[in-house]
């Protein structure tokens, strides 16, 4: 890692081409501080004139034209500083997240691996936004806050040394306790960054994780993780700010306690003649006012103590090894695997061992093995996803280490196990990483086989897929993906089982797209299904990371005992009875399945939420709770007791202008002071640590009733809507919701009620000074009018802008592997920096509207100074008020602008506060599952689809008038081409899903008027797209059962055919699988899904691919528990794409066209000769 921690140092290195931004506003920001010096020259020099006599119009006239040079030159420099550094920070920012992502785009994957998406998503958005606070904000707000005290401190040099230099003792000792402070946050800041790190990780993974979530029936569940997490990072800020509390307290009041010292001090040298009365009055107001903009610092120090640790985790990022220029890629396309072994990571066991295997060039090789032997990793190495361990990986004859990075993506095609399209159009989807034009991607399109399902689309090529293309089928998915290798026509091609979720109709057709793809290139094709490897020029064999075998298939057939056996159990897999026998049916008779049912449901009802865990934590989310409302009435008390000062500062003055100044008196004050010091002390540090807490628990509460609404919001939201927005309600809405909400609220009591006191003191003194004074806080209504206006305009674009770009974020980093395939990942992809960008300009748009509006009121505010001084001195010369009134009366702007602005920054962040709570509420608001938490009243387990409509949101109709008979505990298989609706059906058996029209019904009991949870105890779902947690394998199992023993878990798992695997790794059911189980290969991940069903052990089972990505032994394997399901008396619908799969079934549904086409057994259906038959057809060698 670089050096510097300096987070300062960092961006600033960073900026680039934005620097000099920053260092304009520094600049700017540092003469806008020295202005400060300019009130108290202007003052001063009338307190001398009318403790010396010697007031006149002239001396009043000058010091107001010099306090009206100096109001508009400070707010004018200020307001430009902030308009430049709002410019510099938003583009640096965007400079170092394009970094960023360029940088992982070019690390090997092997990095990102112990990185969840979350925390990436953590460091590109809450880190670096953490860093455009300190550059926009707390950096040129501190070299003002340090350059304006420092111009007052060397103008009171020059009034009188030795007082000027006492002044700094309260600097000083703030100072120490500052450091100390600092030291404090720094010790227990990793534990808190971490703490926000999992909980964001988690939270991630809750959103995305939904559907397998209602699946499984484990909202409560989960939603106690969620839960854990959010309690967890609650109960270290809140150690935090118990610990640092009371010395944030203390820094801020110690900074003011110069009277403490400037009243006696000064007394005693004023009796003894060392200063006159006008220095003393000097020292005795400003000797501790000016040091309040240091007071300021303590929020520096905070957000500098956050960026430090968010700039250290961006330089993390940055400092990830990456793959740079190198040779040209060379015109052989040759393969050489030379004695690679691989790990993933230093400590981990090796998934390749000395593998050494030439690829010719133009030859297609077919990798198989195991789920799990290393097939998917030896060609990931190919194209540089990973690098070898040891060994050496050749194209050419060429080291790929020695390839320049980008120009081997260009010639590597890969179509992943795993589909990944981005939530764009189509047609950037297939054209991605290339110019290709409409003709061409349509070209592709229809080699894959793709053309006619687009076509039909409502928007055809420009239609929007939704996250993940969430609105496609997995075997358009799929299809999209192989248009895309097709239209890169790169001379290397990886195909990582590609055609798993092919339709039988059109697999042929896509064999036929890729052969013709595949003509003069390198082809290497990891396989699962056997039938494509007949068509290799060769295979190899890998098991548990070795190289046993390679031949054609003849040569394997006779050589390979492992090739010979998986060939045999692929036959066999292929004439496997799924059918329930006549015998077991007819002896089943009506106890015999009520006693099924019993046995099972217990089982699957102890997954769902009591009633403790289904209600939110909160009866009302947006409750401040009393932490809250104590820390206002202590800063309401804080700040009157502040006022107070000034009038004991206005007995001061009188004690001046006396006849004689009496010393005890004096020293009276001074007591005075010292008890209302220790008061504001105890109080502020009180107020503030509950504050700090409640704030806390405010956030705590308003995430756990967002997490607990988000698992009740019907899934079809989750389609209709992107997951970053309720992302961006969980994380960064509470965040400024509970910021604003916590820390405004009280600025703003304690600035009101110090207004107030200052206000009504001063109309005390003279009552049209206090028009005056009042009226420069009158200002405040217009101006947060205006404010919010422009809030309002730009405040809500910003925020869905926000959201875009989080969504945006979250799909790249998800996506990297396939995105640096097609030479999309980082800076060349021009939706993720437009998306970026748009965001940073967005956002300087909003402050710039509101910083014109800050400067004005500042601007009018700061006048009120000048025209006081104006209308005191005709006031005082026609002896309306004494001189000690008028004096005070006249430094009293000094405070009130202060007060001005506070007021204002911290009303229009409650513009800001109403978008965030507007969006939680939105979330909050939105509609819930409906329907009755009692037991289905099933009499059997037989299911019926009567006239179901069904469309996602407000896109075509996906099923129309669609019915469908499932027999109980027979099994029912579902066909038809890829986007037909097979696995809505699924989803709308399982309430996953509400139909439009229609009625779903389980043993003759109506589903629609009960809620999910009570549908889903009686369902496993297996389904397409499997979603694992970051968890070890036993939770991942076991969230189908909670209440399962771990023997029953192995047992499950032995069933799916998963212990043998499970149990080599290196903690067994231990181990931790990663985020969505990226520690396992796509065969195992099924796997571990499969278990899941088999331990919930429901009535009813729905298998949605359930083989699609296993290996030929495991998919027997597999396919033989599914028999045991039926031997145990399930109900099973299970969509496939291989018809063999399902020949033997009980009665097979062809689908076309949303409906029903024709059902019936194999042999009836091939003697109809229909769409089944034509299918069937197609799907024979």
């Amino acid at each position: 890692m670089n050096k510097t921690s300096n987070p300062v140092a960092l961006v600033l290195r960073w900026a680039g081409r934005n620097r000099k931004y920053l260092v304009a506003s520094i600049v700017c920001a540092t003469l806008s501080g020295l202005m400060v010096a300019v009130p108290y020259f202007a003052v001063f020099d009338m307190m001398r004139a009318v403790y010396e006599g010697r007031c006149t119009t002239r001396v009043v006239a000058v010091d107001a034209a010099v306090l009206v040079a100096g109001t508009l030159l400070r707010h004018i420099l200020f307001g430009v500083s902030n308009a430049l550094a709002h410019k510099g920070a938003y583009g640096a920012l965007l400079d170092v997240r394009c970094s960023v992502l360029d940088r992982l785009s070019k690390a090997p994957l092997g990095e990102l691996d112990d990185r969840s998406t979350g925390r990436i998503k953590t460091v590109l958005s809450d880190d670096v936004e953490k860093l455009e606070l300190l550059l926009a904000h707390n950096l040129p707000e501190a070299f003002m806050y340090v350059s304006g005290p420092a111009a007052a401190f060397v103008f009171l040099l020059t009034a009188n040394a030795p007082l000027a230099l006492v002044t700094l003792v309260p600097a000083i000792a703030a100072f120490a306790v500052l450091v100390r402070l600092f030291k404090i946050a720094r010790a227990v800041m990793p534990r808190a960054m971490k703490s926000l790190e999992d909980m964001n990780s988690v939270m991630v993974e809750y959103v995305s994780g939904m559907r397998v979530i209602k699946a499984l029936d484990m909202g409560a569940r989960s939603f106690r993780r969620f839960r854990a997490a959010v309690d967890e990072e609650h109960e270290v800020w809140g150690e935090m700010s118990r610990r640092t509390g009371p010395g944030f307290a203390a820094y801020v009041v110690v900074i003011e306690a110069g009277l403490l010292l400037m009243v006696p001090l000064g007394a005693l040298m004023l009796t003894h003649g060392a200063v006159d009365g006008s220095t003393y009055l000097l020292f005795a107001f400003a000797g501790s006012l000016y040091l309040t903009e240091i007071r300021l610092l303590q929020d520096f120090s905070n957000k500098l103590s956050q960026a430090s640790a968010g700039a250290q985790r961006v330089q993390e990022l940055l400092d990830v090894p990456a793959f740079g220029a190198g040779q040209a890629f060379p015109e052989d396309a040759s393969i050489r695997f030379d004695g690679v072994s691989f790990a993933y990571g230093d400590d981990a066991p090796e998934v390749l061992h000395d593998v050494s295997l030439t690829v010719g060039a133009g030859e297609r090789l077919a990798l198989v093995g195991p789920s799990g032997s290393g097939k998917s990793t030896l060609v990931e190495l190919v194209g540089r996803f990973y690098d070898v361990t040891s060994g050496a990986v050749t194209i050419g004859g060429r080291d790929v280490r020695d390839i320049d990075y980008d120009d081997l993506l260009a010639h590597v095609s890969v179509v992943f196990q795993k589909t990944f399209l981005t939530s764009g159009t189509i047609a950037e989807n297939i054209r991605m990483g290339s110019d290709a034009t409409l003709e061409e991607v349509r070209a592709a399109a229809r080699l894959a086989q793709a053309d006619a399902f687009i076509a039909a689309l409502p928007d055809g090529y420009d239609t929007v897929i939704g996250t993940l293309g969430a609105r496609l089928s997995g075997g358009e998915r799929q299809r999209i993906a192989i248009a895309r290798a097709i239209l890169k026509d790169a001379p290397i091609l990886v195909l990582d089982e590609a055609t798993s979720s092919a339709d039988p109709e059109n697999q042929a057709f896509i064999d036929e797209a890729i052969a013709s793809l595949c003509e003069g290139k390198t082809v290497l094709i990891v396989a699962h299904r056997l039938d494509v490897v007949p068509g290799c020029d060769r295979v190899a064999v890998i098991e548990d990371g070795s190289l046993t075998a390679v031949g054609t298939h003849d040569e394997l057939l006779a050589s390979s005992p492992y090739y010979r056996t998986v060939w045999e159990d692929y036959n066999q897999s292929r004439s496997m009875n799924y059918r329930v026998g006549a015998a077991d049916s007819d002896a089943m008779d009506a106890r015999g399945k009520r006693e099924a049912l019993a046995e099972a449901a217990p089982k699957a009802a102890s997954t769902t939420a009591t009633s403790a865990d289904a209600a939110p934590a909160e009866a009302a989310p947006f409750a401040k709770g009393r932490d809250f409302y104590v820390s206002c009435a202590c800063t309401v008390v804080e700040g009157m007791l502040g006022g107070f000062n000034f009038v004991l500062v206005y007995l001061v003055i009188q004690q001046v202008f006396s006849d004689s100044v009496s010393l005890a008196a004096l020293f009276g004050v001074t007591g005075a002071l010292v008890g209302v010091f220790a008061l504001r002390l105890a109080v502020y540090s009180f107020g503030y640590v509950r504050g700090q807490i409640g704030g806390s628990r405010i956030s705590r509460n308003l995430r756990v009733a967002l997490g607990d609404s988000i698992k009740r919001i019907p899934l079809s939201r989750f389609t209709e809507r992107s997951s970053g927005e309720y992302l961006q309600a969980l994380t960064v809405n509470v965040n400024d919701y509970e910021q604003i909400l916590t820390h405004r609220t009280g600025d703003i009591l304690k600035n009101v009620s110090l207004a107030s006191v200052i206000t009504v003191f001063v109309a005390f003194l003279y009552a049209p000074a206090g028009a005056v004074v009042l009226l420069s806080f009158l200002l405040l209504v217009p101006a947060v009018a205006l404010s919010w206006r422009q809030v309002k305009v730009h405040g809500p674009h910003k925020d869905e802008v926000r959201a875009s770009n989080s969504s945006a974020i979250m799909e790249h980093v998800d996506g990297m592997q396939a995105l640096r395939a097609y030479g999309m990942a980082g800076v060349r992809n021009d939706a993720i920096v437009d998306s970026m960008r748009e965001f940073s300009r967005v956002s300087y748009v909003y402050e710039r509207a509101v910083i014109p509006v800050g400067v004005a009121l500042a601007i009018l505010a700061g006048l009120s100074q000048p025209l006081l001084v104006v209308l005191c001195y005709q006031a005082w010369k026609a002896d309306a008020v004494a001189a000690s009134s008028f004096l005070l009366i006249s430094m009293m702007p000094l405070l009130t602008l202060r007060l001005v602005n506070g007021i204002f920054i911290d009303l229009t962040a409650y513009r800001n506060l109403r978008i965030a709570r507007n969006n939680v509420a939105a979330v909050l608001a939105e509609p819930q599952e409906e329907g009755s938490f009692d037991a289905v009243p099933m009499e059997g387990a037989a299911i019926s689809l009567s006239h179901v409509d069904f469309s996602y949101g407000r896109g075509p109709r996906v099923l129309s008038d669609f019915s469908l008979r499932v027999p109980e505990g027979r099994l029912t298989a579902l066909v038809g081409e890829s986007g037909c609706g097979k696995s809505t059906v699924l989803s709308l058996i399982a309430q996953l899903y509400r139909s439009d029209r229609g009625t779903i019904a389980f043993g003759g009991a109506d589903t629609a008027a009960y809620a999910p949870e009570s549908v889903l105890r009686n369902v496993a779902l297996v389904d397409q797209d499997v979603f694992l947690f970051d968890d070890s394998v036993m939770d991942n199992v076991r969230y189908a059962r909670p209440g399962a023993s771990d023997e029953e878990v192995r047992e499950a798992c032995r069933l799916a055919n998963a212990d043998g695997f499970v149990s080599a790794l290196p903690e067994g059911y231990a181990t931790r699988i990663g985020e969505n189980g990226g520690f396992l290969s796509g065969g195992e991940r099924q796997r571990i899904s499969i278990a899941r069903a088999i331990l919930r052990d429901a009535p009813i089972v729905l298998l949605d691919e359930a083989t699609s990505n296993l290996d030929v032994e495991n998919e027997l394997a597999v396919r033989k528990a599914v028999a045991n399901l039926l031997s145990s008396r399930k109900t099973v619908v299970m969509v496939a794409h291989t018809l063999s799969v399902i020949r033997k079934a009980d009665s097979i549904a062809v689908i076309d066209g949303g409906a029903v086409a024709e059902q019936g057994t194999h042999e009836e259906l091939l003697a109809r000769g229909g769409k089944y038959a034509r299918m069937w057809s197609a799907s024979r060698p």
